[in-house]
């Protein structure tokens, strides 16, 4: 079996990460929480999953962005096959998914993990799936119980079994005194109990925040929905000033209707009144000045006409004057009274010639004054007046006649003006109008006028309210983000996890360590030992010869036998070293990866090069080697170096 490619889609700090890995020597790389260990996990997850017991990786792990846990691992089979894991985990085993494809043909594969690493997931752990030997001394403690427990049950003696005990009981001690109070355990459930009351604080503030993103969200739809609401008044502030230039329109021609009547009626009256004037037209004439003057008395004059005289008179006279002629023949006496006849007849002679004159006098004053009078009589019937003050009367009623046709012509022609400036506007309102239609409008200008300045009022109240609310949530608050907490409490959770599992597991392996004691297989120790002894040789390139004995006792022949407890503590790491790769070699040979997390904390340079010039022979025999450290590996030339950030 061999690791082609790691892809974590989702796994605690990485996303969307793919490493590639070569057949034989990879080395990880990064500084201190780059994610190496998380990458190892990565691979025991993709491997076996998260069971039961690894509550404490399933909550450590969860995705920083906080979507589901995935991902994906193509490994190439024993026989040849490339198969792709990919495994989505929730937060219990049930929701977990697991599928499995042959890349080489595309088809599902009935995935069994003791088919593809031959080992179970504590078998594997403990042989191929190597953590920190450095802390066998000072670190990660429970690598001690696992591997005495490993080394025991395979049938290998142990080192140094009593400093193991007492090194196990000193860190169950460290979790968890075994009088009194105190210790990692009781400092982490503190821990966790501080995180929860934290945790409720800041959920309610939280909660408090939602509400006013919630408000916000709503604050942010009502001005929209106000921004809405104020097109649609101008819309309808738009609809209304049109009914409104329609009704102005409607009431413009309706003046201009009025007007028209008002002209007809007047030009009707213009009409009647030059009839009227037509019938008068006499009077446009300027009357003769004897039309003027009085009628002449001719009835006083006839009065004043003398009476008698004539041709009578001058009858008489003349019989008169013969009777007295007759009388002076006949008698001188009778001269007398025919003189005195004649006096009288002279007398009435000569008055009867002056009424005769007087007469002819009188008459042709009557024959002029009746040539006068026919004259003014001629003159009125030319006016059609029957006298001067008829005459006066009508030629008033002319002027006055006159006078209204010129006014009602000239309000006609106002009228007209009026009608013509009234129907331009018309024509005008109409060209702004084009062919639009008279809408409906049940709303005053007023009531839009109102109803915008109370819409731009509530905006500008909404605007406030946001902006204090905006304010609230860019302001820096000393409440941390629930997320945050839930991820210190899940680290919290998953060290008391460890602790705990630790301290269980250091108590299972102090009373394994002492159970185990007496059931060694001493058959099984010289290979171990033989083989432990080689490798350590070709790491130190001093020691050579590591003996073990029953009580678990581990020394060193190197000039004399000694203890382990005398040497280094990375000559120490180095034989733990040695005696891993011994039993997993006896064990289990070299056909599986196998995965080194740190190995050389504790190895100087030179010890270092050796180690890795073994490995190097190992992964150039066939075994992928995958080895996770702090930093990029010396003379790691032709390796496969990946640099995590």
């Amino acid at each position: 079996m061999k690791i082609k490619s790691l892809y974590l889609k989702n796994y605690g700090k990485f996303e969307e990460t793919r490493i590639d890995l070569s057949d034989s020597f990879n080395v990880i790389y990064g500084n201190n929480e780059a994610g190496k260990s998380t990458v190892m996990s990565f691979i025991r997850a993709m491997l076996y999953g998260f069971g039961d017991g690894r509550k404490g990786d399933r909550k450590k792990y969860i995705p920083w962005n906080g979507k589901k846990t995935c991902g994906e691992m193509d490994i190439v089979t024993d026989s040849g096959e490339i198969i792709r894991i990919a495994r989505e985990m929730g937060r219990t085993q049930s929701q977990d998914m697991l599928t499995v494809i042959n890349l080489s043909n595309g088809e599902e594969y009935i995935y069994d993990v003791k088919n593809i690493t031959g080992l179970g997931e504590e078998a594997f752990v403990k042989s191929f799936y190597i953590r920190q030997l450095g802390a066998l001394i000072g670190g990660e403690s429970d690598e001690i119980a696992q591997k005495l427990i490993n080394l025991a049950h395979s049938g290998s003696q142990d080192v140094n079994y009593h400093a193991a005990l007492c090194e196990i009981e000193g860190n169950m001690k460290r979790y968890k005194p075994f009088r009194g109070s105190g210790g990692l355990i009781k400092e982490l459930e503190n821990k966790i109990t501080a995180l929860n009351t934290e945790l409720a604080e800041a959920k309610k503030y939280r909660l408090d925040m939602m509400e006013l993103e919630n408000r916000r969200e709503e604050l942010e739809t009502l001005i929209s929905k106000g921004g809405q609401k104020l097109e649609e008044i101008k819309k309808l502030t738009a609809e209304r000033e049109i009914y409104d230039r329609f009704t102005e329109l409607e009431e413009a021609c309706g003046k201009a209707d009025m007007l028209r009547r008002e002209l007809d009626t007047a030009a009707a009256e213009a009409d009647g009144i030059k009839k009227q004037s037509e019938a008068m037209k006499a009077y446009e004439n300027t009357p003769d000045a004897v039309m003027f003057a009085d009628f002449c008395d001719t009835k006083g004059l006839e009065a004043a006409l003398p009476k008698g005289g004539g041709k009578v008179l001058p009858v008489i006279f003349a019989v008169l004057a013969a009777l007295g002629a007759l009388a002076s023949v006949r008698s001188l006496w009778a001269l007398v009274p025919a003189a005195v006849f004649a006096a009288i007849c002279a007398v009435f002679a000569v008055l009867n010639v002056r009424a005769r004159k007087r007469r002819s006098e009188i008459e042709a004053q009557i024959e002029k004054a009746n040539a006068t009078n026919a004259q003014i009589k001629a003159e009125l019937d030319r006016f059609n007046a029957a006298d001067l003050r008829e005459y006066s009367e009508k030629k008033a009623a002319y002027t006055a006649l006159k006078a209204r046709l010129a006014e009602i012509e000239k309000r006609c022609m106002e009228l007209a003006e009026r009608i013509a400036k009234q129907d331009a506007e018309n024509d005008a309102i109409r060209a702004q109008l084009g062919g639009a239609e008279k809408p409906d409008s049940q709303y005053t200008v007023q009531q839009l006028a109102e109803a915008e300045a109370n819409t731009k009022a509530a905006i500008q109240q909404y605007v406030i309210e946001k902006s204090r609310i905006d304010g609230v949530l860019s302001a820096d608050s000393a409440v941390r983000p629930p997320d945050i907490i839930l991820t210190e409490r899940a680290e919290a959770s998953a060290q008391l996890d460890d602790a705990l599992t630790k301290h269980n597991a250091y108590a299972a392996a102090h009373k394994a360590l002492q159970d185990a004691y007496s059931r060694i297989s001493s058959d099984f120790t010289p290979a171990v030992n033989k083989k432990a002894s080689e490798i350590l040789l070709g790491i130190t390139g001093k020691y050579g010869d590591i003996i073990s004995d029953r009580s678990f006792s581990v020394a060193i022949n190197h000039e004399g036998t000694k203890q382990i407890g005398y040497f280094s503590n990375g000559t120490v790491d180095q034989v733990y070293m040695a005696l891993r790769l011994a039993v997993t070699d006896i064990l289990f040979g070299t056909d599986k990866p196998l995965f080194i997390d740190d190995p050389f904390l504790t190895y100087d340079t030179i010890r270092e090069g050796n180690l890795m010039r073994y490995l190097k022979e190992r992964s150039d025999g066939g075994q992928q080697i995958v080895i996770f450290a702090c930093r990029n590996i010396e003379n790691a030339e032709d390796l496969n170096t990946i640099f995590l950030t």
